[in-house]
């Protein structure tokens, strides 16, 4: 999956696409130096199931056998079950739940790569440093038309 902070767009398996398609301002965005991404599109890109308990404000993603929970203003997440510490709590932002990016990737076992420039790869294989080059193409194959 690739995304860059402050872009609308993704491509997430082989596919470019909108992060959201009924809301343009949805993206990764940058709070307190930690990257907020939207819960249910990386989630699902990653083959995740994802429930939404609006009267606990709870979101719950599952995949491979492994829970996420997470709790709209919570300092903590649960991965099966287990306290988990964030830096920046999920929120909402746009009317979408917005998570802390690296936290929930790793939790499902995910490698993130972030860049400078506001690049984001997330994959299963360990991350490797892309020289500037590659960067920049990766950008512009989620960058706004």
């Amino acid at each position: 999956m690739i995304l860059s902070v402050g872009s609308p767009r993704a491509v997430a398996n082989g596919e470019r696409m909108l992060v959201d398609k009924e809301n343009l301002s949805v993206m990764p965005q940058i709070l307190e130096d930690r990257t907020l991404v939207p819960v249910r599109f990386v989630a699902e890109s990653l083959g995740a199931k994802v429930d939404w308990e609006e009267q606990t404000q709870t979101v719950r993603a599952t995949l491979s056998g492994r829970t996420v929970t997470l709790v709209l203003g919570s300092d903590s997440m649960t991965v099966d079950g287990k306290s988990v510490p964030l830096d920046v709590p999920a929120q909402t932002l746009h009317d979408r739940t917005m998570i802390p990016l690296r936290a929930v990737a790793e939790a499902f076992g995910k490698q993130v790569f972030w860049d400078d420039k506001g690049l984001i790869v997330i994959n299963d294989q360990e991350t490797q440093d892309y020289d500037s080059f590659t960067v920049d193409v990766l950008l512009r194959a989620v960058s706004v038309d």
